[in-house]
């Protein structure tokens, strides 16, 4: 017999699966529900067995939070499912709103259109405890903007070793892949009953033998994936020994011309009669040899059991019919065990008897095979269009670099251990750091085996902060020697070094240069000069000062102009949002203070409108 374990791993189930993936699910009663997932845990899946479940979903209409201690109620626009994460390999997931798993919110309506549900299927072949991981986006709408936010529900998930029961034993596998440890119940205990004995014969490719005599054998590891082969024998010999049949073939007795009137005595070891037809004698006047007693079905204890045979005389005593004597000599007897089964002779005088003796036992013999299929060819991963292994990479921060593996097998990348979503191509940009890894996966197995990890980290360059000194020099505020600082005009390289003189007026930004890995920062913030005599906010404005700088309060704001003029006052951040504004009334002399306090620590950009042109600073407040 070949079990279902060997159908199974070879495809039978794996086509049935297929085709239940084009089902949609169909969510649950929900009625009086809160958001969640229901049912919060799932079904025990069967390691190698297909498994199918629906998981519905409630999603609320809107969500209350407090700002400033006031509480404010928020509408959401929509959810979409992004993917389930941590599967069993062998398992999908499919949502009843594919392909884009986006779910719309009508607040109006009196139809809970927040309610949908994925369906879990697949051969889960790797038992384990797992988590599995929902996340998704809900788009909420916060005072008229929609407002993208990502959570996550968990969903506890348990796959058993893969396991056969048929009518010997039960077999139970941790995985189908390699390695795996094979487990045999017996399904037909002994209870410690005698006369019972087993036969186990475990046999695999690569020369693998396991053979014992126990009623349960112990767990086998199989390190090597092939064909394996499980053969079973138990005999069972409890009954003992029956006596089926007596036949008398020659008697020293009787009438005549004829074997007289017979009858018979039969005792058991301890003298009891089990038989005795003394009452009615077989023909009455001479029985024909040979003579079947019609003995059967008796249970045979160990002893000696007797057996006479007699003619009944209606005149004299009974005539023995082993020594023909009148009253005597009657008898032989049959030992227990006795030398064999089937027909036994006995002679004693002249009396003669066949004994058929039989020994019910009884053998049950069972055989399956299954398999245990390799674990995919690990590569090593590789930077794109090189060769070498790749331990340890490095990446300048605002570029990426492009992993690769080399496999026919199913990929998936995971980023800290976890799997990346939709990285499944045998290439991977990668432009955050982390602990890199490819899971191959093979087609036909499901089997899973993961290459060496690969760090990845990002080398950061902070951009240089910048100053103005007033005399047509611009310089870096805190030049770092292994650096390299370009210095660009309106985007074009006008040159390098720790100090630049500016030779025209326009936007000046900076970008540093690292010297040992060659990454760059990100330009400063810009700064726009206007070189004396060439234009009126050079003529305009005699002196300035900003300070302190850093700060972690308050900033002052000193100008010194050479004719009365009001002043515009901005804070910047670095992504040119604008988060505060003040205007000065004209003088001769602008002394004003802002209240950085409300910032958060960083790095922002001052800027001062005047006729004629805008003076910029870049300002630390810590």
């Amino acid at each position: 017999m070949t079990s279902c374990i060997t159908r199974l791993l070879v495809g039978g189930w794996l086509i049935t699966a297929t085709f239940s993936l084009h089902a949609q699910c169909a969510p649950g009663p929900f009625n009086g529900l809160p958001p969640g997932i229901y049912p919060d845990s799932l079904e025990n899946g069967i390691g190698c067995q297909y498994f199918l479940q629906d998981v519905t979903f409630i999603l609320p209409r809107d969500t209350t939070t407090n700002i400033g201690g006031v509480p404010f109620t928020f509408p959401f626009n929509s959810f979409t499912i992004n993917t389930v994460d941590d599967l069993p390999q062998g398992m999908t997931w499919e949502c009843n709103a594919a392909p884009a798993c986006e779910y719309i919110t009508h607040p109006d309506s009196a139809q809970a259109d927040t309610i949908g549900c994925i369906r879990l299927s697949g051969t889960p072949t790797v038992p384990a405890s797992y988590v599995l991981k929902v996340r998704l986006t809900a788009n909420v709408i916060v005072f008229g903007t929609l407002t993208p936010t990502n959570f996550t529900y968990e969903v506890p998930f348990t796959v058993t070793p893969c396991q056969f029961t048929g009518n010997c034993y039960t077999l139970s596998l941790s995985s189908n892949c390699e390695p795996s440890v094979l487990s045999l119940t017996n399904n037909l205990p002994s209870g410690g009953a005698a006369g019972i004995t087993y036969q186990w014969q475990v046999t695999g490719d690569n020369g693998f033998s396991y053979t014992t005599a126990d009623e349960n054998p112990t767990d086998q590891f199989l390190t090597d994936p092939g064909t394996y082969t499980v053969q079973y024998q138990t005999t069972i010999d409890t009954v003992g020994y029956i006596l089926n049949g007596v036949t008398i073939n020659t008697v020293n007795c009787g009438d005549i011309g004829s074997a007289g009137d017979l009858y018979w005595i039969l005792k058991d070891p301890s003298g009891a009669e089990l038989i005795n037809t003394s009452a009615s004698p077989v023909n009455n006047g001479g029985a024909s040899l040979p003579l079947n007693t019609g003995i059967s079905g008796i249970f045979l204890q160990n002893g000696v059991y007797e057996l006479q045979v007699w003619d009944e005389d209606a005149v004299l005593n009974d005539q023995g019919c082993a020594s023909g004597a009148i009253g005597s000599g009657s008898a032989l007897t049959l030992t227990i065990p006795p030398t064999g089964t089937g027909m036994i002779p006995v002679t004693s005088g002249g009396l003669s008897v066949t004994f058929t003796i039989d020994r019910p036992i009884q053998t049950i013999t069972c055989s399956d095979t299954f398999v245990i299929s390799p674990l995919p060819q690990v590569a090593p991963i590789v930077l794109a269009g090189d060769t070498l292994p790749a331990d340890s990479l490095t990446y300048c921060a605002g570029t990426s670099l492009t992993l690769a593996v080399i496999t026919a097998d199913s990929v998936q990348w995971l980023r800290n251990g976890s799997p990346i979503s939709g990285a499944t191509d045998t290439l991977l940009v990668v432009n955050a750091p982390g602990v890199y890894e490819a899971s191959l996966i093979s087609r036909t197995s499901f089997c899973e085996n993961s290459t060496a990890p690969v760090t990845i980290s990002e080398i950061l360059i902070l951009p240089p902060s910048i100053a103005f000194n007033g005399n047509n020099t611009l310089l870096v505020a805190a030049p770092n020697p292994g650096y390299t600082y370009e210095w660009y005009k309106g985007g074009i390289l006008q040159g390098s070094g720790a100090v630049w003189t500016a030779v025209g007026s326009g936007d000046y930004y900076c970008v540093a240069v690292s010297n040992a890995s060659g990454c760059r920062s990100l330009p400063s913030p810009t700064l726009s000069i206007i070189v004396a005599g060439l234009d009126a906010l050079t003529d305009l404005v005699a002196g300035w000062e900003v300070y302190p700088n850093p700060t972690q309060n308050l900033l002052h704001i000193m100008l010194d102009l050479r004719q009365p003029a009001a002043a515009g006052i901005t804070v910047v951040d670095l992504a040119g949002r604008t988060l505060m504004t003040h205007t000065v009334q004209q003088g001769l002399h602008l002394d004003h203070t802002l209240d950085l306090s409300a910032l958060p620590t960083g790095l922002y950009l001052l800027q001062i409108y005047l006729p004629g042109g805008v003076l910029r600073q870049q300002v630390v407040k810590w």
